[in-house]
This record gives structure tokens, C-alpha cells and sequence, in this order.
């Protein structure tokens, strides 16, 4: 059996959406908020997958070329996988932002013009400034801008992807870059290229991981400072809580232990952070 404290609670090193989403239940009640953040915490842990298994095969794709040069052919194998790979990255940053749209309708439903059946008006809206009173600016401003920088761009990619033509990759000459194509994104001259597919990715990646930090980190301050269980880590096979509120700066140091009334009685179960725990202080000092 483990004898190591597996910790779990390390608000410092939450993102903001992760922080948001530990507590938002207690404020926001609507089903599209809890199930658009498990959408967005969902596709981006399958994004994390995905590019793990793209990193892997990406070594591999030189092998594409010496069977070209040694048999005069080549089924191009490692590079078509390589491209079904990166073509599913995009389709998961924006289904993230599918979950991302669900939540801000259940936050905002009373809102005139917010609506749940397309990303595009989400972003574009905001650029036209049609929502109505009670749609904070500074998320019109962050959704406006995203619009003219970099939305457009990757909806018109992952649209193609999802309803139209699907592209190839290829290594460049000097093993350095993956090169993409899509002729259904081209015009009748020439198709799309991409020369750098895995820059042009993590681009994307980038600047939806950033608008999720601006509008989290935006949207914290309104959560309601209700104690809430949260899981502080494992130790021999069982779980450790606490109950804590979403306070300003939400550290390890907060809250207060809801455990203690069975680890101090059952041998060799104490927990073993006790010693150094603010938390296990407060176990007499809050009421739940």
C-alpha cells in the first residue's frame, strides 16, 4: 500500500479555470454551467492525449520518405496519421469552446442576445456589441478581440475539417517542420497550406488556453464565498477533505478539515501533513 500523501489540493497551481470550476455549483445552478466546464475540462484533457500520441509518432515520419526513396513508393502511413492527429487537435479546441459557450449562457441566460447554438455568434456578438445590460464589458472587450485575432481563422479550419475535405502532412525537406494541406480551403489555383502545422496548432492552443484564463479569472470574483468539500489528497487507499470557500487568493493554507473526526481515531491514519496543516487548526473553528 502507498504510504506517500498523494495531494490533490494545490490551489497555487490551479488554472483559472480550474479554480472557477471547483467552486461554481454553490452559485450557478443551471445544468449548462456545470456541464459546459466538464465539456471544456474534457476536451482539453483529451487534447493533452491526442498531442502525447502525435508528439510520439511525429519522430517516425522520416520513415515515410526512406521508403519512398528506397522502394520508389510510399503509403505515407506515419504522415496520414500524423494529420488525422493534428486535424482532431483543432476539432478539440473548438469543441472546448462549445463547452465555453454552453456555460456563459447559463451564467448570462437573462441576458438579451446570448443564445447556445453557435460559437460564431458568441465571439461576433460581442464584436457588434449586442448584448444587452448585464453582459460585463470587460468579457464583450476579451470575446471581440478573440474574434478579430484568431477565431475567424480557426472556426473556418475546423468547419472544413468537420463538414468538408480532411488534409495531409508532409515532412519538410530539412526535418524541421510538418507541412499541411487542405484543397477544400483553397480556391481554384492552389490549396490551402499550412508550413508549419504544428506552430499553426499550437498557436490555437495558445490563445484559447488564454481567453479561458481572462474569462475565468474574470468570472471568479462573482462566486459566492460558500465553504465547499474539496479533496486535499489520498493517503492509504482513502480520501482527505476539507471544506473551503473560493476566497481572493485561494492557497493551501485555506479552509478547514472535515477529516479529522475519523484520522485521529483510527490507528495509523493520522493524516500526515496534520503536523503543518492550517486547515487541521481550523478543525473546531469552522461550522458546516
Amino acid at each position: 500500500m502507498n504510504e506517500t500523501f498523494l495531494l490533490k489540493f494545490v490551489p497555487e497551481q490551479w488554472t483559472p479555470l480550474e479554480r472557477f470550476a471547483a467552486f461554481a455549483a454553490d452559485t450557478y445552478k443551471d445544468r449548462h454551467v456545470s456541464e459546459g466546464l466538464a465539456a471544456i475540462t474534457d476536451h482539453l484533457e483529451k487534447y493533452k492525449v491526442i498531442a502525447g500520441l502525435a508528439d510520439d509518432l511525429i519522430p517516425t515520419m522520416h520513415e515515410d520518405r526512406k521508403e519512398l526513396k528506397e522502394k520508389g513508393y510510399s503509403s505515407s502511413r506515419r504522415s496520414r496519421q500524423i494529420a488525422a492527429l493534428c486535424e482532431v487537435l483543432v476539432c478539440e479546441l473548438y469543441s472546448a469552446i462549445d463547452g465555453l459557450r454552453d456555460t456563459l449562457y447559463g451564467i448570462f441566460r437573462d441576458v438579451q442576445s446570448i443564445q447556445k447554438s453557435s460559437n460564431e455568434k458568441l465571439f461576433k456578438r460581442a464584436k457588434e456589441r449586442k448584448y444587452g445590460s448585464g453582459f460585463p464589458e470587460w468579457l464583450n472587450e476579451v470575446l471581440a478581440i478573440a474574434f478579430d485575432e484568431w477565431f475567424q481563422d480557426l472556426k473556418e479550419l475546423r468547419t472544413e475539417l468537420t463538414h468538408g475535405q480532411v488534409g495531409n502532412c508532409s515532412l519538410s525537406e530539412d526535418f524541421k517542420t510538418i507541412r499541411y494541406m487542405n484543397t477544400g480551403l483553397g480556391d481554384d489555383h492552389r490549396a490551402f497550406v499550412i508550413d508549419d502545422f504544428i506552430q499553426k496548432i499550437s498557436g490555437y492552443d495558445k490563445n484559447v488556453r488564454l481567453l479561458f484564463d481572462s474569462i475565468f479569472e474574470g468570472l471568479y470574483p462573482s462566486l459566492r464565498k460558500i465553504p465547499r468539500l474539496q479533496i486535499c489528497g489520498m493517503y492509504k487507499a482513502r480520501w482527505y477533505g476539507r471544506k473551503v470557500a473560493p476566497e481572493e487568493n485561494l492557497s493551501f493554507k485555506h479552509g478547514a478539515c472535515v477529516s479529522w473526526d475519523w484520522f485521529e481515531e483510527k490507528e495509523g491514519l493520522m493524516c500526515p501533513l496534520a503536523s503543518k496543516c492550517v486547515a487541521y487548526t481550523r478543525k473546531e473553528k469552522m461550522e458546516f
